[in-house]
């Protein structure tokens, strides 16, 4: 993982080189991906940070810029509008045609909104719609949680990459309904593991969220850890990713999340 050094902004965005040994049958998955959390929310900070990553990516083969929630800067007035104007940034400052724009919904766009499950639906018809047009997932083939559209996965390079709603608080959330979206979020993630990993399509993957909260996520982890211990048995590496408040919370790719020998932790 290294850090930009061509703008003070670009010092909160790193390059992350996930490259991940597969299962012995297999070669070698190497994907590598920009990431960008809580450092561009607002239009100019957007914009700026989108020019300046597309200078980069002429010089090194990146495969998306992925971001870990927080782009909207209204959090107070959740004004849905806001994001037409986000939409028209990201698509006019994303010069490579080769590179994703990947993103998953933080607590701007969610928790801390009066009416999280009326902004939830405004965000996802944005960045992760179900008909998306390039830069959003640069024509791959999204999969879709049925139930709950935020959640999107894809594979690239024999990477899974999973899209999912993790927060770091409740913050407006009923408590009792997000607890039960963390249970079948757990069941979705299951079942895309089991039509990828167990059929050989994939040889790591890498689940993204906003944050983490051991006690909030007990319900997506604790279920989720059953299923890698007892049916998955780590065939391949995972990683999760989530973000921080800031850079000097970054820690670095860790091993053994959650006590999981090929589960890995990247916190930016």
């Amino acid at each position: 993982m290294k850090s930009p050094q061509s703008s003070s902004l670009l010092m909160q965005i790193f390059l992350c080189s996930v490259i991940l040994l597969s299962h012995p049958q297999s070669a070698l998955s190497s994907t590598t991906i920009y990431i960008t959390a809580n450092n561009l929310d607002t239009p100019a900070k957007l914009e700026d940070g989108l020019i300046s990553i597309s200078e980069q990516v002429k010089e090194d083969d990146i495969d998306a810029i992925v971001n870990l929630g927080n782009i909207r800067p209204d959090e107070h007035s959740c004004n849905v509008n806001s994001y037409a104007l986000l939409h028209e940034i990201i698509s006019e400052n994303m010069s490579s045609k080769k590179t994703a724009f990947l993103s998953v919904i933080g607590e701007k766009e969610y928790a801390k909104c009066p009416q999280p499950e009326t902004d939830v639906q405004a965000w996802q018809n944005v960045f992760a719609p179900t008909n998306s047009d390039p830069p959003f997932f640069n024509n791959m083939i999204a999969l879709r949680d049925p139930n709950y559209a935020e959640n999107w996965g894809l594979i690239h390079k024999r990477v899974l990459y999973v899209g999912l709603n993790m927060m770091r608080e409740k913050g407006n959330i009923n408590k009792a309904l997000y607890k039960n979206k963390l249970k079948y979020q757990a069941k979705w993630v299951q079942n895309t593991f089991f039509e990828s990993i167990e059929n050989g399509f994939v040889d790591a993957v890498v689940l993204m969220g906003h944050g983490y909260d051991p006690k909030l996520m007990n319900k997506f982890f604790r279920s989720f850890h059953r299923y890698m211990t007892v049916k998955l048995k780590t065939a391949v590496p995972v990683m999760y990713l989530y973000a921080t408040d800031g850079v000097s919370d970054t820690g670095g790719i860790k091993s053994n999340f959650r006590g999981l020998d090929k589960f890995y932790e990247l916190s930016v």
